[in-house]
């Protein structure tokens, strides 16, 4: 069977191909603007949303931080899906100042605007199980791999301690090179002439005793 041409299904879906955006009408005092609100995301501006959400919930140490997830998500919304303007706060003193979204404002503001909408509207109730997806993800990536290095390093240093103190005479600095060089590999974040020297300075403290 033969296959329809390219052009063909591309200009049926370009005429079919309508963004839903919905107007809603704003009231402050006796004045009144409209604002657009998009109802879907393409899958790429899923990607970006999700990532943006995620990457902001995580402090500079990489612990989760719950309380973020709410103010950050609602912040998003009205930046990817509105027209409205995003709210800035000024942090720092003297010449450090400098702007920042201030999601704290962008979440009230989506409170007063929104309300509940939001939480029945399909897309929203999607990226808002997307991200929560991603940030346990994230989690349990984070607590495997550390979990990991710390269990494996715990490990290694607790044989080569065993090792060195029931052969002490006959181990030399060039194989105790090479076990720090082996605790080094399974535990990357260690500095291997720290580790020497530190295992050196134990041993000699307790020949001294």
């Amino acid at each position: 069977m033969g296959k329809i041409a390219v052009n063909t299904v591309e200009a049926f879906l370009k005429e079919h191909r309508k963004e839903q955006v919905n107007p809603v009408k704003l009231t402050v005092g006796d004045s009144s603007f409209e604002a657009h609100i998009k109802t879907g995301l393409t899958a790429d501006e899923e990607s970006r949303f999700v990532s943006r959400v995620t990457d902001s919930v995580f402090d500079a140490v990489g612990d989760y931080r719950p309380e973020w997830f709410e103010p950050v998500f609602r912040a998003t919304v009205l930046q990817m899906m509105t027209d409205l303007p995003p709210l800035t706060k000024t942090v720092g003193e003297g010449e450090d100042k400098r702007p920042v979204l201030d999601t704290d404002a962008m979440s009230e503001l989506y409170g007063l605007l929104f309300g509940n909408i939001w939480e029945v509207t399909a897309d929203v109730t999607n990226l808002r199980s997307l991200c929560y997806e991603a940030v346990e993800w994230r989690k349990a990536r984070i607590l495997h791999g550390t979990g990991m290095d710390i269990s494996r390093a715990a490990k290694a240093i607790e044989e080569l301690a065993n090792t060195l103190s029931k052969q002490v005479e006959s181990v030399d600095s060039k194989a105790l090179l090479e076990y720090a060089g082996k605790l080094t590999t399974l535990a990357g974040d260690f500095d291997q002439g720290a580790l020497v020297k530190a295992i050196l300075k134990e041993r000699d403290s307790g020949e001294a005793e």
